[in-house]
C-alpha cells in the first residue's frame, strides 16, 4: 500500500507541468477549471485508493471539526455572495437575447428533449442553464483544490518526511522534463529547422492549441521561450513552485554527484527563465532570491556560501542569456544590454503602454472597480465576466488585445467567452467581495502565521527542521505572489503546497511538544 500510495504522489507532483492539457483529455464536466490541468487523472486515482483504504487515512476528531467549520463557512459565504450576485444579476437579458450556441452542449440538450416529448423553448433551457452553471462551478472548483489538499495532509500527516522525500522526487522530475524541453524550445528560437519540425509535432500533445479565433495558446511562440508551458510566464509560475525546492535538496544534499548534477539542472532551469523574457518570472525569481537572502543573513539558514552560490549561478546564468540574446537568437534582440533587459521586464511593470500592460492592467483596474462598488460580497462568484467590458478604464485607448476578449464575448455570448482571470485576488474582489477573499485567504494567512511563530521560537535549533520549513515559505509566498497577477488555478501547486503546509505544520508542533 506504502508503495503505491507514494507512486501515485510523485505523479501528482509531476504532472503539475501539464497545465493546458488537449481539450481531447479534458474532463470538463467533472473538473469545470480544473479540467484542463493534466493532475486530475492521478487526483481521481488518489481519491479512489484512499477510500479503498479509508481506515489507513482518516482525520482525528478536531481535525474534522476543523475541516468542516471552515468548509461551512466557505460555502455560506460563497452561497450568499452567489444568491446576491443572481438576485442582482443586470444582464439576463444580455445572454438571452445572445446566441443559443454559446453553450456548446445546449443543441445537443435541447434536441434530446424534444424527441421525448418534454415541452422547453431554447430560451427557457438557456436560463436554466445560466443559473446552474455558476453553481456547478462553485462546488466544482473549491471541491477539487481543497480534496487535492486534504489528501496530502491525510496521506503524511504521521510520516512527513517520507512525504517529503516522494514530494521532491516529483519536483525534481518534473524540473528535469521542463529543462530537457527547454533546450528544444531554445534550440527552435536560434533558427533549427528540426527543433521546429519536432515543437510542431510535440506541443499539440503537451498543451492545447489556438482554436475558434483565438490565438493564445499558439503552436509556436516567437521570441521567448516557454518550454512546455502554453505561455512563457507559466514557466515562471512553474519555477516560483519549484525553485525553493531545488535550492533546499542543494543545501542540505551531501552526495558530490547529486550536488553537481542538480547544480547543472539549476543553471539551464535559471538560463532558460531569463530566454522567457516574462515578466512574471523575473520578477518572482527576484523576490524568491531576495528571502532567500533575508533568511540567510538573519541567520535562518545557516549557509552564507550556500546563498552566495546560488547568486554566482544567477549572474552566470543571466550573462549568458545576453550572449544568446546578441548571438544565438540576434535577430530579436536588437543588441540586448543587462540594463535593457531590465527595463524591458522588470522596469516596464510601473508602464501602462508597455507590452501587455495595457490589457491586463485594464482588467484588473476593472475587477477592482466592480468590488469597490460591490465591497461585502460581491457581484457573484464566475459572474464578473458581463460586468468588465462596462468598468473597464480608458475605453478609447483599450488594447487590441482587450478589444478582441470584448469582440469575442458580444459574437459568442456571455457564457461561453469572457475575460481571463489577470490576478487571483483582484477577481475575486471582484466576484466575491472582501469577504469572500478574506475567507478564501484564511487557510494561507493561519499557515503563515504558525510558520512564522515557529521560526521565531527555534530561531538557534532543530537547523534540520528550520531549514525545511524556511524553503517550503518561499515556495509558498512565491506562488502566492504568482496571484498577484494571474490565477492561482494556473497550476495545482497552490492547493498542493497548502495540504503539504499543514502537514509540516502537524510535524513541527509534534516536534516541539517533544523538545520541551
Amino acid at each position: 500500500m506504502e508503495k503505491q500510495k507514494n507512486l501515485i504522489f510523485g505523479v501528482i507532483v509531476f504532472t503539475l507541468i501539464f497545465c493546458y492539457i488537449p481539450t481531447a483529455l479534458q474532463l470538463n464536466f467533472l473538473a469545470g477549471t480544473w479540467a484542463t490541468k493534466l493532475t486530475i487523472y492521478p487526483i481521481i486515482i488518489a481519491m479512489v485508493f484512499t477510500l479503498f483504504y479509508r481506515k489507513s487515512f482518516s482525520l482525528s476528531r478536531d481535525e474534522r471539526k476543523m475541516l468542516i467549520r471552515y468548509l461551512v463557512v466557505y460555502f455560506f459565504v460563497m452561497i450568499i455572495s452567489l444568491v446576491w450576485g443572481l438576485v442582482d444579476y443586470p444582464y439576463y437579458n444580455v445572454i438571452l437575447q445572445g446566441p443559443v450556441n454559446q453553450i456548446k452542449k445546449l443543441p445537443s440538450v435541447y434536441s434530446f428533449l424534444i424527441n421525448h416529448d418534454i415541452s422547453v423553448t431554447k430560451q427557457g433551457l438557456l436560463f436554466v442553464w445560466m443559473l446552474a452553471r455558476p453553481i456547478k462551478a462553485l462546488f466544482v472548483d473549491i471541491f477539487w483544490g481543497l480534496s487535492l489538499s486534504v489528501l496530502v495532509y491525510v496521506w503524511y500527516k504521521n510520516d512527513f518526511h517520507n512525504g517529503l522525500r516522494f514530494f521532491l522526487k516529483g519536483v525534481i522530475a518534473s524540473v528535469i522534463v521542463v529543462v530537457l524541453y527547454g533546450f528544444l524550445d531554445a534550440m527552435y528560437l536560434s533558427g533549427s529547422e528540426l527543433a521546429t519540425d519536432i515543437l510542431i509535432i510535440l506541443n499539440p500533445i503537451v498543451h492545447e492549441i489556438k482554436e475558434e479565433g483565438i490565438w493564445w495558446p499558439p503552436i509556436l511562440w516567437n521570441g521567448q521561450l516557454r518550454s512546455l508551458f502554453a505561455e512563457p510566464s507559466y514557466y515562471g509560475i512553474f519555477v516560483a513552485f519549484a525553485l525553493p525546492w531545488i535550492w533546499y535538496v542543494l543545501d542540505t544534499s551531501r552526495n558530490m554527484r547529486n550536488r553537481l548534477f542538480l547544480w547543472g539542472i539549476l543553471f539551464f532551469l535559471i538560463l532558460f527563465l531569463f530566454l522567457t523574457r516574462a515578466r512574471t518570472a523575473n520578477v518572482l525569481l527576484l523576490a524568491e532570491v531576495v528571502l532567500l537572502f533575508l533568511f540567510t543573513i538573519s541567520g535562518f539558514l545557516q549557509s552564507r556560501r550556500f546563498f552566495l552560490s546560488v547568486f554566482l549561478c544567477v549572474l552566470l546564468a543571466f550573462g549568458t542569456s545576453l550572449v544568446l540574446f546578441n548571438y544565438g537568437f540576434g535577430k530579436n534582440s536588437n543588441n540586448m544590454t543587462a540594463l535593457s533587459y531590465m527595463q524591458d521586464n522588470i522596469g516596464s511593470l510601473t508602464s501602462v503602454d508597455k507590452r501587455s500592460n495595457r490589457s491586463r492592467y485594464s482588467v484588473m483596474i476593472a475587477d477592482l472597480k466592480i468590488g469597490m462598488e460591490h465591497p461585502v460580497l460581491g457581484v457573484g462568484p464566475h459572474l464578473r465576466n458581463a460586468y468588465i467590458p462596462h468598468y473597464l478604464p480608458d475605453k478609447e485607448h483599450l488594447s487590441n488585445e482587450t478589444k478582441n476578449w470584448i469582440k469575442n464575448q458580444d459574437e459568442k455570448g456571455i457564457l461561453r467567452a469572457g475575460f481571463p482571470e489577470l490576478g487571483e485576488y483582484t477577481s475575486r474582489f471582484a466576484e466575491t467581495g472582501i469577504l469572500g477573499l478574506l475567507v478564501f485567504m484564511l487557510p494561507s494567512f493561519y499557515l503563515i502565521w504558525r510558520i512564522i511563530i515557529f521560526l521565531k521560537i527555534h530561531r538557534k535549533d532543530m537547523p534540520q527542521i528550520r531549514a525545511i520549513t524556511v524553503y517550503f515559505l518561499i515556495s509558498f509566498l512565491g506562488v502566492l505572489a504568482t496571484g498577484i497577477g494571474d490565477s492561482l488555478h494556473v497550476l495545482f501547486s497552490y492547493w498542493l503546497l497548502l495540504g503539504l503546509g499543514f502537514t509540516l505544520l502537524h510535524y513541527i508542533t509534534i516536534e516541539s511538544d517533544e523538545k520541551k
